[in-house]
């Protein structure tokens, strides 16, 4: 699997990253609110995001790439500092393409290590690897 470097800040691998899909995104800051946290929606210029996750998966970015306006309408979790929780692989997408491309994020109210922590016990969650593995059982089970 080809990789690329995000230049990241935190260097934190992509196994650790949570993973919320899309349409788990409202419940996910519904159960930010219960754990008395504050989860806001805006729009921010791509530039303006910094990578936690060391390496994004260069295939899936080429793959991302043929989709623009779909990534465009998706949400990228943040914490403060717009750090990005998750949402990488879409962040990068945006970002080579222009870095004043307008990003739509959910901005969790946390340090970066806390609003990680946190994101990895929502129910709604999964890392990448655990997923995958599952997504490889699926195919295996069917040949």
């Amino acid at each position: 699997m080809p990789i690329v470097s995000t230049g990241a800040d935190h260097d934190v691998g992509r196994r650790q990253m949570p993973q919320i899909p899309q349409e788990q995104l409202a419940e996910y800051m519904r159960w930010l609110r219960l754990n008395d946290v504050q989860a806001t929606v805006s729009t921010v210029p791509a530039k303006l995001l910094h990578p936690v996750q060391d390496h994004v998966d260069q295939q899936k970015v080429e793959r991302m790439q043929e989709d623009l306006d779909t990534i465009r309408k998706q949400f990228i979790v943040v914490s403060d500092g717009y750090y990005i929780i998750d949402g990488h692989h879409r962040w990068y997408v945006l970002h080579e393409a222009d870095p004043g491309t307008p990003v739509r994020i959910v901005h969790v109210h946390l340090p970066v290590n806390d609003a990680v922590k946190l994101s990895n016990e929502f129910e709604g969650s999964y890392n990448a690897g655990i997923h995958e593995v599952l997504k490889l059982a699926d195919l295996l089970k069917d040949r």
